[in-house]
């Protein structure tokens, strides 16, 4: 086991390397780190998630060295997709938006991109643009469930104004993310509309390197995040936070909880269609655990498989996408749970506990 955790720690030891000081933070990712993170688990399943690690980080996880490659040469495609000779001529005529607090991932991903525009340009961002704006750039890492997305968008257009208002203007909005989730991607943008009451997803433009295809109405979608069949752990678990709080919405989308049994089509994500299995159900039945160790349940989104909107009666975003500087906490949250005695493997840094 020792050398699948030494084989674990090299994929993922940039993860907030940035952040290890003396006093605050501490955490490298050392194959003692992976340890002691997967001894939490039965024993005769820890060399077996360790193994399918290394099958799936190599695909869902993205350091800080693949961010700069990414966001220069995703930019540069933009920028000819949008019929611009070159990067610089389009930064001339497009603002890059900060939404986002500090800490946030926005936030420091366009730090990043402003270490890309001074090497390459030997300008800033604040330079940027020099003509009459034509297109705003919105760059995160992550759009799932697409409320943050929403959220950002909506109050650019209302408080940022141009000649008169956004609806009047030919301003496109261009958005850039390593990965979405294709039916939280469709939704949000129809939201967006719907909350509007206009279509201003026609001036939206969204670019992603990897697609979660999450959307069951699609021909035959990969379904490259964890989502388990049904069991009986999961049924009693959505009874359970049913009733864990008294709402003033229903539920919904309790059809959509499991995974349909013939899909896959084809499995390409995990190591083998049986190993998806064992995989899914132990992150699971983990999940499910941590929740029930919790003495007052207060966040009405919490679910074993990450986050979600609080009026699914599902098991959670089902995430399998992890970054340099942190974790969504749409991922399942043995990843990145810190309380109740459990030791994460992502240490967060942007989320209480």
């Amino acid at each position: 086991m020792e050398e699948l955790a030494l084989q674990v720690s090299k994929i993922i030891r940039c993860y907030r390397k940035d952040d290890i000081d003396e006093f605050f933070y501490n955490t490298e990712m050392t194959p003692k780190h992976v340890i002691n993170w997967v001894n939490q688990f039965d024993e005769n399943d820890r060399e077996f998630l360790l193994s399918e690690l290394l099958h799936i980080l190599p695909e869902s996880y993205f350091s800080k060295d693949f961010m700069r490659k990414f966001l220069d040469l995703a930019l540069t495609k933009i920028s000819k997709d949008l019929g611009y000779e070159n990067l610089y001529d389009f930064l001339l005529e497009a603002q890059v938006i900060q939404c986002q607090g500090q800490r946030k991932s926005q936030t420091e991903i366009i730090i990043l991109l402003n270490e890309i525009f001074k090497d390459k340009f030997g300008k800033s961002i604040k330079d940027f643009p020099l003509n009459n704006v034509k297109y705003w750039i919105y760059i995160d890492d992550l759009l799932a469930s697409g409320g943050t997305f929403k959220r950002n968008i909506i109050e650019e257009i209302k408080h940022h104004a141009l000649d008169g208002g956004f609806r009047n203007s030919n301003v496109e909005i261009v958005c850039l993310f390593i990965g979405s989730h294709s039916l939280g991607q469709e939704k949000t943008l129809y939201s967006i509309d719907k909350t509007l009451n206009w279509e201003v997803s026609k001036r939206i433009r969204i670019y992603r390197y990897l697609n979660l295809e999450n959307d069951l109405r699609k021909n035959e979608p990969k379904l490259n995040f964890v989502y388990p069949k049904e069991n009986e752990e999961g049924l009693h678990f959505l009874s359970f936070i049913d009733k864990a709080f008294v709402r003033n919405y229903p539920m919904r989308n309790e059809r959509i909880a499991f995974r349909p049994s013939n899909l896959p089509v084809k499995e390409d994500f995990y190591s083998s269609s049986k190993a998806r299995d064992r995989y899914e159900s132990i992150l699971l039945k983990k999940g499910i655990e941590l929740i029930y160790n919790i003495e007052n349940i207060t966040v009405e989104s919490i679910r074993p498989l990450g986050m979600t909107n609080p009026s699914n009666k599902t098991l959670g975003t089902g995430s399998h996408f992890f970054t340099w500087r942190n974790i969504s906490n749409t991922c399942p949250i043995v990843f990145w749970w810190e309380a109740n005695g459990w030791y994460p493997l992502f240490p967060v840094k942007n989320r209480g506990v």
